[in-house]
């Protein structure tokens, strides 16, 4: 910033000194070279900003999301979860038989007990961790809108993929009620329960798995998650003991 304060200021003087020299068609010169200047100043302050925008997004994404191992009858099925006005998202299938979840990455190990579920919506609430917390969106995300998917691929380090909103559809035919988001390209198996984050970091949906048929990422989508987390409904809670 303050570098190109100081070239503005410069040239500025050499175009006066110039002019009062009656050196007339160096001021044309000088004032191109002035004006070139300072949209190259403008244009470099817009890619810092985006720059800075982008490594906060990523930062706020991989610090709200959390690794989620649930013990199940079948065995371990790991994913990934998010904190969301101090609750704790994942999604179901992840824990379908478990009265509770290992909770961690990026904090210490943590059992969190499952308090609501929706086996239609694929969405459980586990108990609040500690962490950093997201927001639902209050937009409806358009086709071309760009997405920042947040999870823990083969239950590793959080990894980030970006992608874009293909369409906003009914989620019946892909396992579940209310509506689903579909985004282009797959993101790696772990990524289920993840957030996907716009670009202010605002939640548009949870990853709920993929349509392979058509290589796209299925997410529920925000709207349907608030109507949800509203309703009260619990769902019938796991007992946590297999036949």
């Amino acid at each position: 910033m303050l570098s190109v304060v100081l070239v503005s200021v410069m040239l500025g003087l050499g175009v006066a000194l110039r002019a009062d020299a009656g050196q007339a068609d160096s001021l044309g010169v000088f004032g191109a070279l002035v004006d070139q200047n300072g949209q190259n100043g403008q244009n470099d302050q817009a890619a810092a900003s985006e720059l800075s925008d982008s490594l906060e997004l990523r930062a706020l994404a991989s610090s709200a999301t959390v690794r989620v191992a649930g013990r199940n009858c079948t065995g371990v099925s790991i994913g990934s979860g998010f904190h969301l006005d101090g609750k704790l998202l994942t999604a179901q299938h992840l824990v379908t038989d478990a009265f509770d979840a290992k909770v961690d990455q990026p904090g210490p190990p943590v059992f969190s007990p499952v308090l609501r579920r929706s086996a239609q919506l694929d969405v459980v609430m586990l108990g609040p961790v500690d962490g950093v917390q997201l927001q639902l969106s209050r937009t409806t995300p358009n086709a071309g809108t760009s997405v920042l998917v947040a999870g823990h691929g083969g239950g590793g380090p959080v990894q980030l993929v970006e992608g874009t909103v293909l369409l906003l559809t009914d989620g019946a035919p892909y396992g579940f009620t209310g509506r689903a988001l579909l985004l282009d390209g797959v993101v790696p198996e772990g990524f289920s329960g993840g957030p996907v984050l716009d670009h202010e970091g605002h939640v548009l949906g949870m990853v709920q798995g993929y349509e392979p048929s058509l290589d796209l990422t299925v997410a529920i989508a925000a709207d349907t998650i608030e109507e949800w987390l509203n309703d009260g409904a619990d769902g019938d809670l796991p007992s946590g003991v297999c036949s």
